[in-house]
């Protein structure tokens, strides 16, 4: 606090007794807060003089106005004025002062956070401050600003609380260290960055993952996946687990069904609402579980298995993605032996396919399309014919029917054996 006090004069040079001096906030002509004492009791405002024309106040430091009012004098009004105290380290403001290093010994100068105060030239209750109690102790930060024009901005309302620099630091590109980078146009830089190992487990926690790519090794089943709302991780598995349908902890793009992996496929992964989910891309292009493909070479390649000649059951637990499918469409080809087989189509030796719309699985019975033919009829009793003999023109028609065919399993034209084989995962 800093007293201030002055007396007015009437025209004549007399003390002017009963004028009202207003003390008002410069520029914002708002009423000031002022004392008696220094700083304990706070007084009326505006002062009446008293018989000596005298008034006094104490008042923080800053920039006032002193309006005087009274009907013997013209009102008048001073502005600007500096009130300071050079001796209070609570609220020391010097307006309109340069201060050079050569007008202190050693050239540095020494303020309390709270002793520091920045206010407007316009407005002097626009103030602010700086707060030092989160920089560890024994400790000196020093901040550099950059050479350019620009606004501040809090980074809790920015970018989802990253902050934003547009002078980082190229050793530090693509580095976890949560800060956006901004190119010399002002667009915002996309980094990635590489995260540690996730080992795959019943659940895994990718909002904790160091980074935004990610491996995920091993080879136990994945049940469910934790990630933020907003966040995105972009996975490769280097092993072969099971990731398990769940439509709200891990809903993948696989039509509600469990996903076999390979290792080298990849996983989008990404949460909206409280839900996690995870856009799967296989390295093998993209033939689903339970399709089939005919094959020209001997070795059956991985993750398929080659389609039976006969009825067959297979192993539940050996081919478990392959034995969802099945079950969710009600074992179209049988149950196994109801608890650890089950049934998968078979097409038998030499036999071929046919287009249906219905009974896919079925098999159908060979058939002989309904034909005629012409024949010539031989007089009664004749024998074997001489050479060059006319045998007349009598004609007649016969049809044929479809008979259990002899010498073979079905008619079939010739062709190349091939494997059909059914991918299992």
């Amino acid at each position: 606090m800093q007293k201030f006090y002055d007396t007015v004069l009437k025209a004549n040079g007399k003390p002017a007794k009963g004028v009202l001096a207003h003390i008002l906030n410069y520029p914002a002509g708002t009423a000031a807060t002022i004392y008696i004492d220094n700083g304990l009791t706070q007084q009326d405002n505006p002062i009446t003089t008293d018989e000596n024309g005298f008034y006094q106040f104490y008042a923080a430091n800053g920039r006032y106005s002193i309006e005087l009012e009274d009907n013997e004098i013209i009102t008048r009004q001073i502005d600007d004025i500096s009130i300071f105290d050079t001796l209070d380290n609570t609220n020391n403001v010097y307006p309109n002062v340069q201060i050079t290093n050569s007008s202190f010994t050693g050239g540095t100068i020494q303020l309390t956070d709270a002793g520091f105060m920045l206010y407007d030239n316009l407005d002097n209750s626009k103030t602010v401050q700086f707060q030092l109690s989160a920089i560890s102790a024994a400790t000196a930060r020093v901040y550099t600003l950059p050479d350019a024009n620009g606004t501040l901005v809090l980074a809790a309302t920015t970018l989802g609380g990253y902050g934003i620099t547009d002078g980082l630091g190229t050793g530090l590109l693509g580095q976890p260290n949560g800060v956006a980078q901004l190119d010399a146009s002002g667009n915002l830089v996309q980094n990635t960055v590489q995260g540690a190992d996730v080992a795959a487990a019943s659940t895994i926690n990718l909002t904790a993952a160091t980074g935004s790519l990610l491996r995920i090794t091993g080879n136990t089943q994945i049940n469910a996946v934790t990630l933020a709302d907003g966040k995105t991780r972009e996975c490769i598995f280097t092993g072969s687990p099971i990731l398990a349908f769940d439509a709200t902890n891990q809903n993948l793009n696989s039509g509600g069904k469990n996903v076999q992996i390979t290792a080298g496929d990849r996983i989008r992964y990404f949460a909206i609402s409280g839900v996690v989910y995870g856009e799967y891309t296989s390295s093998l292009r993209e033939i689903p579980v339970g399709g089939v493909i005919e094959w020209y070479l001997p070795t059956i390649p991985a993750n398929y298995i080659q389609m039976p000649l006969v009825a067959t059951a297979i192993s539940r637990t050996a081919y478990p993605v392959l034995h969802a499918l099945y079950a969710a469409d009600g074992y179209p080809y049988g149950n196994g032996d109801g608890s650890t087989t089950f049934n998968i189509q078979f097409l038998g030796e030499d036999l071929t396919t046919v287009q249906e719309n219905s009974n896919v699985g079925t098999s159908t019975n060979g058939e002989l399309l309904a034909h005629t033919h012409d024949y010539i009829s031989l007089p009664s009793g004749a024998g074997q014919p001489a050479a060059g003999a006319s045998f007349g023109t009598a004609r007649t028609t016969f049809t044929t029917t479809n008979q259990t065919p002899a010498g073979g399993t079905a008619n079939k034209p010739g062709g190349i054996r091939v494997k059909r084989l059914i991918k299992y995962k």
